[in-house]
């Protein structure tokens, strides 16, 4: 059963608290996921979902509460780390202070503050697979599907790219064809490295999928941008997961010998051929 409103917001304000700032929404629904797994409490239903650890009432509490302050930074050039801090804000830190006895049952806010500082101890990656390796068995992502959704969006975000190759638009194509090169290489990780990378992956295609309509020209720069510091974040983080599980080596820590082969000079024509039909 879930929570009461009160009890639910509670959660949030601890998360926030005790292991935060988060640098994107989908690590504090990651965060809030294994904090309830180590606790044993339900303070919100995570449901499988694209987005993958992803729950509606966490991030509509998220929005609606008033407890969360969000800073973006936009990413120029795109290839530069970008910055999405998710923190409580200063009325968050005044009703944390203010609410006195704790709505939860005995014991849970220890528990709760244990799983915590198991969680900040935790470098972004080990997070990770304690996360999939929980959330995992219960919404398996499918190798296959994930290929099929990225060839179908592919040509969909070239297009855009054709119509309108600004900053925006390159991030996206770039982000994918990243994912493309990802892919094969999975076979050879462990099931728990390809069940993050999968989950990773298919999280990024939702996502650009979701915004794929508003690069197409007249862009609406001001709702694009924040989506996309968020994808930014989250393709950083599978970037440097599968570098760091050596799935693949980060593109972006590659030597120039090693990414202007004759093979990938032609797979990229190849790719681009396919995507931007004459």
């Amino acid at each position: 059963m879930l929570s009461e409103p009160a009890l639910r917001s509670e959660f949030l304000l601890l998360t926030l608290e005790m292991a935060g700032p988060f640098d994107s929404k989908a690590m504090l629904h990651r965060t809030a996921y294994l904090a309830q797994a180590m606790s044993g409490t339900t303070q919100y239903d995570f449901k499988p979902h694209p987005y993958g650890v992803y729950s509606e009432d966490l991030d509509r509490d998220i929005e609606n509460l008033g407890v969360v302050s969000k800073s973006v930074s936009i990413p120029y050039p795109i290839y530069t780390d970008s910055h999405c801090a998710v923190k409580l804000s200063p009325d968050g830190r005044a009703r944390l202070a203010k609410l006195g006895n704790s709505h939860m049952p005995d014991g849970m806010v220890g528990k709760l503050t244990s799983s915590f500082l198991k969680i900040k101890s935790m470098d972004k990656y080990a997070l990770m697979e304690a996360v999939y390796s929980e959330f995992g068995s219960k919404s398996r992502v499918d190798y296959g599907r994930v290929n099929d959704d990225l060839d179908n969006l592919l040509p969909k975000v070239g297009n855009c790219y054709k119509a309108n190759p600004n900053h925006e638009s390159t991030l996206v194509v770039s982000i994918l064809e990243i994912i493309k090169e990802c892919l094969p290489k999975l076979k050879a990780a462990t099931e728990l490295q390809k069940t993050v990378a999968l989950h990773l992956a298919n999280e990024l295609i939702q996502r650009i999928g979701d915004v794929s309509d508003k690069l197409a020209p007249p862009v609406d720069y001001g709702a694009v941008k924040p989506k996309l510091v968020e994808i930014s974040e989250i393709e950083s983080c599978f970037r440097n997961y599968c570098h760091k599980k050596k799935i693949m080596k980060d593109f972006f820590k590659r030597s120039l010998d090693e990414i202007c082969t004759k093979e990938e000079i032609e797979r990229i024509y190849r790719a681009y051929d396919k995507a931007f039909p004459v």
